[in-house]
């Protein structure tokens, strides 16, 4: 089963929940972030990766 993730917020505790997502749980995947501050949103996207 896969799970798909959207992330709200990628200030430091975003980005480490992205990560953990990304290298921890089995069949889960970030596909989408955001954040008030487009810097924000931009480092979320590049921790997540492409897809």
């Amino acid at each position: 089963m896969e799970l798909n993730i959207a992330v709200i917020g990628c200030g430091m505790i975003g980005r480490e929940h992205i990560e953990r997502i990304q290298n921890r749980i089995r069949g889960a995947q970030v596909v989408a972030v955001c954040d008030v501050f487009e810097e924000g949103a931009k480092k979320g996207a590049e921790i997540a990766g492409a897809g």
